[in-house]
């Protein structure tokens, strides 16, 4: 028998031989890591051991809720003890037996495994009364709780059923039990349940399995096995399904639309590994780095070279709440520069508990091309504005100064049609030199 921590305990080696207490350890994985030789030979097969045995094996099938219960309790409250009281099935009987369960802590203070020990009450002189009033407690437990239940024997008759499964099935228990199941639900291929539940009694296995149950429900089931046969728990998953297909559909709906955007949409977690991104940003990262985005993939590796320091810092601004927008114009590995205008943006669920960052980025090469050619004909306008206004003004000056000239003179000169022509030169050139001051301020401006 391999020494266990259990057995390392000064307590559990005085238990270890000894003659009315039984000792076990079960791990958090469910399996028994030890059992002392009373329990083996009371409740184990001759030749068998308990080791690496699911804990449900050595359970009376209607009390593996309490059972799973107790445990759960054990882990969630290390060091305190709790007490139970089950019945434990052998081929020749039913032994009554009072248990304390114990959950033991490693040094970190974690969970490691739960400590059992118990002894025999069947012959107690309250044995009757014990058993009696247990059997009610256990029947009352089993039509208590929201989950379907029922047991089968070696020979495929129902044993125990409570209310829940009487609605899922559509029979009362009086019609099933002692029944054959698959006389009152028959086997067919097409139906998980008929794999699930054979496999389970002849495998010796747990077995999972989901259901669609007539006129619209959907079951999830888990089905033990035991001594006596099988044990089966079945929970209605009807809504938690419908919501799981809804929103899988609205996660279609979403991704039919991205992908139908000319834009690249990649959605990276606060570490910076991908969680999804869009059809456009899986063909662009193949043709700008020549390696597929994928789902868990690093987005170190698809920032362009000299771009770290700038991903970063638009990255850690969306992390904290803001938007970021700005154009960059990159220099990919094959010697092809882009314009590209990148939109970063932080993404919560529905509980606001922050996601990650969505990266929107949009090619425009086009629309950059035309903003430099504006800018290009502008410059060239002014230029031209710029030459133009100097070749007048520099005539237009020596127009202005004979005019000037003239103005004095003009007083001596008595002839009207002269001094109208004058008069109309002086106008004319005042006109000229306004309209390239407008030429000249318009191109500044």
């Amino acid at each position: 028998m391999p020494i266990s921590i259990l057995q390392e305990n000064q307590i559990a080696k005085a238990l270890w031989n000894a003659s009315d207490y039984y000792l076990v350890e079960i791990g958090l994985d469910g399996l028994y890591k030890f059992a002392n030789p009373l329990f083996e030979k009371t409740f184990i097969e001759p030749g068998d051991t308990a080791i690496g045995k699911p804990f449900s094996y050595a359970v009376h099938p209607e009390e593996l809720v309490l059972v799973t219960n107790t445990v759960t309790k054990c882990i969630h409250e290390p060091g305190i003890s709790k007490t139970i009281t089950i019945r434990k099935p052998t081929k020749t009987k039913v032994y009554l037996t009072h248990w304390e369960f114990t959950c033991s802590a490693d040094e970190q203070g974690n969970p490691a495994s739960i400590t059992c020990i118990g002894y025999d009450i069947t012959e107690s002189s309250e044995y009757q009364r014990t058993i009696e009033q247990y059997l009610y407690q256990i029947n009352e437990y089993l039509d208590s709780i929201t989950d379907g239940f029922f047991t089968l024997n070696k020979n495929w008759e129902f044993a125990r059923i409570n209310k829940v499964f009487e609605q899922i099935a559509g029979k009362p228990r009086k019609e099933m039990l002692g029944k054959n199941f698959w006389n009152l639900f028959p086997e067919s291929p097409n139906e998980p349940y008929s794999n699930a539940i054979r496999s389970a009694m002849e495998k010796n296995e747990t077995v999972q399995f989901e259901q669609a149950w007539p006129p619209d429900r959907i079951y999830a089931a888990t089905v033990y096995p035991s001594k006596e046969g099988i044990i089966c728990y079945i929970k209605d998953s009807t809504t938690k399904k419908k919501k799981e297909i809804e929103l899988k559909e609205s996660q279609l709906k979403l991704k039919a639309i991205l992908d139908s955007t000319v834009d690249s949409n990649t959605l990276v977690s606060i570490d910076k590994k991908v969680l999804s991104f869009n059809r456009v940003a899986k063909e662009q990262t193949i043709a700008f780095f020549g390696k597929e985005l994928e789902i868990g993939s690093s987005i170190y590796d698809f920032i362009p070279n000299g771009l770290l320091e700038y991903f970063e810092s638009n990255f850690n601004k969306a992390l904290k709440g803001g938007i970021v927008k700005s154009e960059r114009k990159l220099q990919l590995n094959n010697d092809v520069s882009i314009w590209v205008e990148f939109l970063y943006y932080p993404v919560f669920d529905e509980d606001q508990h922050l996601l990650g960052v969505v990266i929107n980025s949009t090619i425009i090469n086009e629309r950059k091309k035309a903003e430099l050619k504006v800018i290009e004909q502008y410059e060239r306008l002014k230029k031209i504005a710029y030459l133009q206004s100097h070749e007048l003004r520099a005539p237009l000056t020596n127009i202005m100064g004979i005019i000037d000239v003239l103005s004095i003179i003009k007083q001596k000169i008595s002839d009207p049609e002269i001094v109208e022509l004058l008069e109309g030169i002086n106008i004319s050139a005042s006109k000229m030199d306004e309209i390239i001051k407008t030429i000249v301020n318009s191109t500044v401006e």
